[in-house]
């Protein structure tokens, strides 16, 4: 009798062990793609594999479907059906340097992780969506890349990457989509309390679309960078996207909170537009901004219409990029304790925000930094064409040479009412006023009002010693030429960031951007060669910046630790120069920081 019983127990623990080891996986809620036959290999199509395998899942009453490491081809498109989660490998977006393939001259990823190469589409950005979301449902964990895609101006243009299908809560966590033509429609069909939490991603034409939504959506942690292209806004991609490129669009949504979200180098980096709905789903949205921004991009900030009664708020933003406010809002923008750079260019005579409409936009405990001053005309750092303006509390940040500084705000005649005040301005503050509207315009301080500390002007070039040779960044060609990569930074109020005026600078790379100075020598014979690198700031100048002098009896090379010796004429060493043309002294940024071209002198040596 014992023996029979001990059988029995023995049998019952098989049992329990048999439905605990993922054998009955209908009772778990956990599912892998592996076991529905996906190969992950790169080139048999885990198509069918993948979407049995969430079938089943959903059929089940919804779980997860887990992916482990591989490349899984998927020849069509994939739909995550209700309560269903997608799940890969990662725990948080991959980063460029994991994905950073040093065999790739075009700074292509190197893939790990959980990767599904999406093929399906080329050429019909209208078509099916390569996954789909239903209630609920999640995508996790995963890396999309779209190997066929091409680096050309323009790319192919495939459907999105990731959309709805009409429904609510539904997630996107921790993925990377290498470079998606559009990235994620959760606009197109209704997508209420939606909820996207690490999201990296190179979208090429449509990042992050949003609309449908009348309850509460929520994105965090978004970061569009061009991992697939790297940094460089002149390859055909890049140019592509500052010109048709828009990363976030947002339509009707009801407290949709946006924080911690990022693009770069985009024709319009967030850009605010009317529901395409109707009924309960019409007219444009209200969005809650929070340390976010838009870096390099034509236009940071476009808005065709906001909800009137409660419209945008920035708070603790960065942009960098044109505000652009249409004659088709009536609803109220507010900028707070946000930094606003301009744009890299004069778009309607405007360098910083050009505002027109019906509505109320204001700007408190802001700062106003125009990067870039190539205007040759002049021009208003904010312009307002109509409705309601409010400048309270702000700096303006105003250049020796910028021809906007003696009047950096213009009120034109529809201007139905303004608030200018508590504003402090490094140039002159002059404020245009020809609004009809009423106007406060009251205790604005600007360089007039503090003579103790007079606005900053530049040095002017020191005197050298007899026979010294000098040639600066800003001497132009031939003395010194720049390839397209370098950007102009000049010395600030009090900051010597270059020799005389400014520095130019370039970002780390291959060696292809240089900067190359050309000193006319009058009389032959040896010359102490030095190079004058400013200070530090941002902490990412190169250790080992590149040097090269040709001399008389060839070319010799060098490298400067800009790290630690900076603000400072730096000897490179003693050479034989020919007199006339032929001395150059070449900069490059094949480095491991950023790199400087700045200014090059010759002193000649002692007999």
């Amino acid at each position: 009798m014992r023996l029979i019983f001990l059988f029995l127990a023995i049998t019952m623990l098989f049992c329990v062990i048999g439905t605990s080891n993922g054998q009955d996986t209908t009772t778990t809620g956990l599912f892998n793609v592996r076991d529905y036959g996906a190969k992950g290999d790169g080139k048999t199509d885990d198509t069918a594999a993948f979407q049995t395998a969430m079938d089943a899942c959903g059929k089940s009453g919804g779980g997860v479907v887990t992916v482990t490491a591989g490349k899984y081809l998927i020849k069509t498109h994939l739909a995550i059906p209700q309560a269903v989660t997608l799940e890969g490998t990662w725990r948080a977006p991959a980063s460029v340097s994991e994905y950073h393939d040093p065999k790739d001259p075009n700074g292509g990823p190197k893939l790990t992780g959980s990767v599904l190469l999406a093929v399906e589409g080329a050429g019909k950005p209208g078509g099916t969506p390569f996954i789909t979301l239903d209630r609920t449902s999640t995508l996790k964990g995963v890396t999309v890349f779209y190997p066929e895609q091409t680096k050309t101006n323009p790319p192919i243009a495939y459907p999105w990457c990731v959309a709805t299908i009409g429904a609510d809560n539904c997630s996107i966590i921790d993925c990377f989509l290498v470079n998606p033509y559009q990235a994620v429609d959760f606009g197109t069909h209704v997508s209420g309390r939606h909820y996207i939490n690490g999201l990296y991603a190179q979208p090429l034409y449509k990042g992050l679309y949003i609309d449908y939504c009348i309850d509460i959506g929520r994105i965090e942690n978004i970061h569009f960078w061009p991992f697939w292209t790297a940094a460089d806004a002149d390859s055909p991609i890049g140019k592509f996207m500052l010109e048709k490129g828009e990363a976030f669009i947002f339509g009707r949504s009801d407290w949709q909170y946006v924080t911690n979200c990022f693009c770069i180098s985009y024709h319009v980096g967030m850009h605010f537009i009317k529901g395409a709905g109707s009924g309960a789903y019409q007219g444009a949205g209200n969005y809650l901004l929070t340390q976010s921004g838009a870096d390099a991009c034509d236009m940071a900030v476009l808005v065709d219409e906001t909800q009137p009664h409660s419209g945008i708020s920035f708070s603790n933003s960065q942009l960098f990029g044109d505000i652009i406010v249409k004659d088709t809002n009536n609803g109220m923008i507010r900028f707070t304790g946000c930094g606003l750079f301009g744009s890299q260019h004069d778009k309607n005579g405007v360098a910083i925000a050009d505002i027109a409409g019906n509505g109320r936009v204001s700007f408190d405990n802001c700062h106003f930094y125009c990067i870039f001053r190539e205007l040759k005309t002049p021009k208003n750092m904010i312009r307002v064409r109509s409705g309601r303006i409010s400048i309270t509390d702000s700096l303006f940040v105003n250049y020796w040479n910028a021809p906007y500084s003696n009047n950096p705000i213009l009120l034109e005649p529809k201007v139905k009412a303004a608030i200018i005040a508590n504003n402090e301005f490094y140039g002159k503050g002059t404020i245009a006023n020809h609004a009809l509207g009423k106007t406060a315009i009251a205790n604005n301080i600007d360089e007039t009002d503090t003579k103790p500390y007079p606005l900053w002007k530049p040095p002017a070039r020191i005197k050298e010693a007899p026979g010294t040779i000098v040639v600066d960044d800003s001497d132009g060609d031939p003395l010194v030429t720049f390839t397209s990569g370098w950007t102009l930074v000049e010395n600030t109020y009090d900051l010597d960031l270059g020799y005389y005026r400014g520095t130019h600078w370039a970002w780390k790379g291959d060696g292809k951007e240089t900067a190359t100075f050309r000193p006319v020598v009058p009389k032959g014979g040896v010359y102490m060669v030095y190079a004058y690198f400013g200070q530090d700031i941002a902490a990412d100048h190169a250790s080992d910046a590149p040097v090269t002098i040709k001399a008389a009896d060839g070319t010799h090379s060098a490298k400067v630790n800009t790290k630690i010796k900076t603000g400072a004429w730096i000897k490179l060493g003693e050479f034989r120069f020919n007199a006339g043309r032929g001395v150059e002294i070449v900069f490059s940024n094949n480095a491991d920081g950023n790199v400087i071209g700045d200014a090059v002198k010759l002193v000649p040596a002692s007999k």
